[in-house]
């Protein structure tokens, strides 16, 4: 059964997201006694909403000192043509009720795409990069680079029957779901960046396909321009999805953006131009993968010939195995195989 847990329950000790439980999953106003100054735990679509882990959350939202101004407005949610920005992930995979944090950089340019940089992905020390890439070979794509192993995939919409291709987000995606009748202005709220709180307008879009019974949620929360950051800006977006995978769509992911920076200092076109030789899913010459070490692997340049060969597509396989984990090099340092590769002779140990 789907539930959702209490979630002084749910997060990993010591780790708290900006404003601390911000962002948490939810059920009632008492899971969110640790979230900024006036913890709730929020319904953006109503409480007899279907799916709801993939939207509910923690936010700071106090009833009273809310500024009237500047009115509320869809379109001021638009994002800059051109912007980067820190970033900080606490991300649910699943059904279950486990969640890990990641950080990074994220870029945004509406002419070329948008890319992720980790520096901690899923708790954990990470060099990953991911790429949103506008129209490679008329087609828009997510790269996802390692720097082991790249992969590609073309960026689809499940809800469209015939053509369910999609392009990159439009800097002002939300206005857009507004006017299409799927958005809501769910409130004014704080979001807590570099440890003070901001105010924001929080709308939330949400895109039912019934066909395959299927649900998608996208949450933005805009400065106001109150503050430190400027108005329009995205301090905090959050996406959910009924059909969660793990690897590219988890059940509820929010992200909060600080350190930004606005204009064309922000990134470069090389930063998005990504155009890697892809056999399926497994694509050669990301930026930033290690073409030297698929070299040494094959033994060869990589060619675009080589994708049409058995043997090559094969081996490629175990390409991302290539290196040497931890346990592999303490092994190989190990004069004598431990107790549980030894046998009584040379022969019986060569068999275990």
């Amino acid at each position: 059964m789907r539930r959702v847990i209490s979630a002084a329950l749910l997060a990993a000790p010591g780790v708290a997201t900006p404003g601390g439980t911000c962002g948490y999953e939810c059920k009632t106003d008492a899971d969110c006694g640790g979230c900024g100054s006036a913890g709730v735990c929020s319904y953006p679509h109503g409480k007899d909403a279907t799916f709801l882990p993939t939207m509910t959350s923690c936010v700071s939202a106090p009833s009273e000192g809310v500024p009237k101004d500047p009115p509320t407005d869809a379109k001021d949610s638009a994002w800059p043509d051109q912007w980067s920005a820190d970033i900080l992930a606490w991300t649910y995979p699943g059904w279950g009720s486990d969640a890990s944090e990641s950080k990074g950089r994220f870029y945004y340019d509406k002419r070329y795409g948008s890319k992720l940089s980790y520096t901690t992905l899923r708790g954990k020390p990470s060099s990953t990069v991911e790429a949103w890439n506008s129209d490679v070979d008329g087609v828009d794509k997510l790269f996802f680079n390692t720097g082991k192993l790249c992969l590609g995939f073309k960026i689809t919409d499940p809800g469209l029957k015939d053509n369910n291709k999609v392009g990159i987000e439009h800097p002002d995606w939300m206005r857009r779901c507004n006017e299409a009748g799927f958005a809501k202005f769910v409130g004014r709220e704080l979001i807590t960046v570099d440890g003070k709180e901001e105010w924001a307008d929080h709308y939330s879009c949400r895109i039912l396909y019934e066909k395959v019974n299927q649900s998608i949620v996208f949450q933005n929360w805009h400065s106001l321009g109150l503050g430190s950051v400027p108005k329009g800006l995205p301090l905090r977006v959050t996406g959910g999805n009924s059909k969660p995978d793990p690897n590219q769509s988890p059940r509820m992911n929010s992200v909060w953006h600080s350190n930004f920076t606005v204009g064309e200092t922000a990134s470069s076109a090389a930063d998005f131009q990504w155009n890697p030789r892809c056999l399926g899913p497994i694509c050669f010459g990301c930026k930033t993968a290690s073409t030297e070490e698929a070299e040494e692997f094959f033994g060869h340049p990589v060619s675009k010939e080589h994708f049409s060969s058995v043997d090559f597509i094969s081996r490629g396989r175990f390409l991302p195995l290539a290196q040497a984990s931890s346990s592999d090099l303490r092994r190989a340092a190990q004069r004598k195989p431990g107790r549980p590769f030894q046998g009584a002779t040379f022969q019986a140990t060569m068999q275990k």
